[in-house]
């Protein structure tokens, strides 16, 4: 639960996590492209998104009753993602999708959120595999929602923005097994604030 207060006006908050909170992105980076024959410098930009579902079934512990006990520190959430990405000088489009892990907190703002992707994806004649960690901001306004007479928020898909750092990998499991490895910023900017605040 958390609370508005002015001089004299005290506003509780419901901030249950949606059933369904979807996130898409705009990301830059770069790094470098290790094959047969050296290594090279690499950039990167792209567009995407993950829909990702709650696993934390019991989402009164985070409608502000006391009774019901306190919300718990860290929600783990789990679902698709895909995107398209050119990286190396941006003259190689790439094509990946697969499972997406999200770990933050409870609240709608979130200062500190965890991210791990893994999945397939297709680009330059080559199946690849690609993973990615990230660390950053996540904003998800329509969790928030004070209390009244419609009772307790009932948001079943949510937009989800902010800011990321990242680290992510693509390794080719055919045609000369390369290895491109990036470092960059993951934006999700449909939100107010531009995403960078709620």
């Amino acid at each position: 639960m958390s609370t508005i207060s002015w001089p004299d006006l005290l506003l509780e908050l419901d901030e249950r996590p949606a059933p369904f909170e979807v996130g898409p992105w705009i990301n830059f980076g770069g790094g470098f492209r290790s094959q047969f024959g050296g290594t090279t410098t690499a950039s990167a930009v792209g567009t995407g998104a993950e829909g990702t579902f709650r696993l934390h079934a019991d989402t009164g512990n985070c409608a502000g009753h006391p009774e019901q006990g306190p919300c718990p520190a860290w929600l783990p959430r789990l679902g698709p993602w895909a995107t398209v990405e050119a990286t190396e000088r941006l003259t190689h489009p790439h094509v990946d999708g697969g499972l997406a892990f999200d770990l933050g907190g409870p609240l709608a703002r979130s200062f500190s959120t965890f991210g791990a992707r893994v999945g397939l994806g297709r680009g330059e004649g080559a199946t690849e595999i690609a993973g990615q960690l990230s660390w950053g901001l996540r904003f998800v306004r329509m969790r928030s929602q004070a209390f009244g007479s419609n009772g307790p928020c009932r948001t079943v898909i949510a937009p989800v923005t902010g800011l990321r750092l990242y680290a992510a990998a693509r390794r080719a499991i055919e045609g000369g097994d390369a290895l491109t490895v990036t470092f960059g910023v993951e934006w999700r900017p449909f939100g107010r604030g531009l995403g960078l605040m709620e």
